[in-house]
């Protein structure tokens, strides 16, 4: 079975750099030639902006071509683990209440955008390959309904 992206919504940070920039600057570990070879022309650097802003611009850019009440599931991917809490750490290290690290994006998406009949997982522990995971995880659910559709 084939699987294909449709109605792809993104948001990247609100500074542009080239990578060489952000290599000069030390804002990358690895110089900026291993990043060219390896596809990168440009940094995208956030000043102030959230990663759920992000993720909230990147959906509000799809609003009006989706019907979200047929949406069966959401899978928020962020290549940093700590970005799959939107809840503050200052809390928790004051009083060790795990709530705090447990305020998770994609719950907030769901319930910001209307979307209240789909799974939501959030897949953060992959790094750069979250995206492909998720797209995996996407294909794995679409065969798992296609297979009960089909018995």
């Amino acid at each position: 079975m084939s699987i294909y992206l449709n109605h792809f919504g993104h948001s990247l940070g609100n500074i542009k750099k080239t990578v060489e920039e952000s290599f000069q600057q030390g804002k990358t570990f690895s110089n900026s030639e291993i990043l060219l070879e390896s596809g990168f022309k440009t940094h995208h650097v956030c000043n102030g902006k959230t990663t759920y802003e992000l993720a909230k611009e990147a959906v509000s850019e799809i609003e009006n071509d989706v019907n979200f009440e047929t949406i069966d599931s959401i899978i928020y991917a962020t290549c940093l683990t700590r970005n799959g809490n939107i809840g503050s750490w200052e809390k928790f290290y004051e009083n060790k209440d795990v709530k705090h690290l447990m305020d998770f994006p994609v719950s907030h998406l769901q319930n910001d955008f209307n979307i209240h009949n789909a799974f939501v997982m959030g897949l953060n522990q992959t790094a750069c390959t979250s995206l492909l995971g998720s797209i995996r995880v996407a294909k794995s659910l679409i065969d798992r309904k296609s297979t009960r559709l089909n018995s």
